[in-house]
């Protein structure tokens, strides 16, 4: 068995069936699930390793095996790709609305698309120009990736694609000590110019949509599902990490904030007030200074609101934009009548 989990190691965390069986062993000593997980049909990988990985690699681990059973004609795209490339979401670890139950692949020469349990087909050709090699994974340039993946995606995963290749590309220019030179607009460009050269496809229109609404500057999953609710709700759109002034050495972001009305939007994602179990009591300190940093934005005359993860929801999005309206129209009358 020793031998086996060599092999595993070799191959980046699996073995296949026939090499099961050409280091002497049979499907019996792959099939105890104390000691082997199957990742798909006739490949496995050993339970100790397997329990340790996240979801996103534990796809690019069911991705390597199908890349590793195909000719060089196989490439990883859509969603496979993003994950390769460490796209598709803040941090590099999420997961908000990829498909990771099956890789994703496409042949160069073109197919048809099909769907196997393990196994997505998607339709080529695949120019290989347009073929990069990371960290061993052949797969399409990340911008293709990107584009393909959102017109198989919500509205929502999508703009959340589209604004976390905009951060990962100010992030970029960032490390290169070039930040000022990182232009939003244009590289938003580079993803029109992207879905353009994917010709007519169901769900097009609505990444160009997405592209639309994308924003580098958001932090969040949440901060790109608001600025998602505004658009489909007709909201002005807000200014993003907006910076206000306490004092003269002293001054705040705040996620979202329209200045001429006066009124703030703090968004609270899923994980914000979550305990840590490395940082015993990080949740109430964060909560605490949440609370002390609202009170000092009301305190020089702005006003002040929060968005939960609940109210992005889309049984709930209809109510959230009418309580936004309110108080955006609330906050406006208070600041004029402060004039």
């Amino acid at each position: 068995m020793h031998r086996l989990e060599r092999i595993a190691r070799a191959n980046g965390g699996f073995v296949t069936r026939s090499e099961v069986l050409a280091a002497g062993h049979d499907d019996h000593d792959v099939a105890d699930a104390a000691l082997w997980t199957s990742v798909r049909r006739g490949v496995y990988a050993p339970k100790a390793l397997y329990d340790t990985l996240d979801q996103r690699a534990r796809h690019l681990l069911l991705l390597r095996s199908v890349l590793a059973t195909r000719e060089d004609d196989v490439v990883a795209t859509h969603d496979s790709a993003v994950v390769a490339h460490g796209l598709g979401d803040y941090g590099g670890r999420g997961t908000y609305g990829l498909d990771l139950d099956v890789a994703h692949v496409a042949r160069v020469v073109g197919t048809t698309s099909r769907r196997t349990p393990s196994v997505a087909y998607h339709r080529g050709p695949v120019e290989p120009s347009s073929i990069v090699v990371v960290d061993g994974i052949r797969c399409v340039e990340p911008v293709r990736a990107v584009v393909e993946t959102m017109t198989t995606v919500s509205l929502d995963a999508a703009t959340v694609l589209a604004s976390s290749w905009l951060a990962h590309e100010r992030w970029d220019a960032r490390r290169r000590g070039m930040v000022e030179l990182f232009d939003e607009e244009s590289t938003k460009a580079g993803l029109r110019s992207a879905l353009h050269a994917l010709g007519r496809r169901r769900g097009a229109r609505r990444a160009a949509d997405g592209i639309a609404i994308a924003d580098a500057r958001c932090g969040s999953v949440a901060e790109v599902r608001f600025l998602v609710l505004c658009w489909e709700h007709d909201l002005p759109r807000p200014s993003t990490q907006h910076e206000i002034a306490f004092g003269p050495d002293a001054y705040a972001e705040a996620d979202f904030a329209w200045p001429e009305a006066g009124l703030v939007v703090e968004v609270d994602g899923m994980l914000k007030y979550a305990d840590d179990p490395d940082r015993p009591g990080a949740a109430r300190t964060r909560a605490s200074a949440e609370k002390r940093r609202e009170r000092a934005l009301r305190d020089v005359g702005w006003s002040v609101i929060r968005i939960t993860w609940a109210d992005l929801a889309p049984e709930n999005r209809a109510r959230t934009a009418a309580y936004v309206r309110r108080e955006l129209d609330k906050a406006a009358r208070l600041r004029a009548r402060r004039r």
